[in-house]
């Protein structure tokens, strides 16, 4: 799929274009990762993400007994402009 071969080497920040990919599928994505990396994407995404018609934005914390869902598309709006997620540029 040539909108998802992007040059970028960091595999947390590769997540992005394929949450974008998966708005056209659905509505709800569900992240596996135990990275905050993908937490502080996420949050720092989800405006856009919330643009191109994403409703709900989940991340999969956690294993076995520990394993929690936790609502990004909720964290976002509760932090709405008080706290921004600033991403470095390298």
């Amino acid at each position: 799929m040539p909108d998802l071969d992007v040059n970028i080497e960091e595999a947390d920040v590769r997540t992005i274009p394929h949450v974008l990919d998966a708005t056209n599928c659905g509505v709800r994505v569900l992240l596996l990762s135990n990275d905050t990396d993908v937490v502080v994407l996420g949050l720092h995404y989800w405006s856009i993400l919330k643009a191109h018609g994403l409703k709900e934005l989940w991340i999969k914390a956690g294993l076995g007994m520990t394993a929690r869902y936790i609502p990004l598309h909720t964290l976002a709006t509760r932090m709405g402009t008080e706290c921004k997620v600033i991403i470095p540029i390298t």
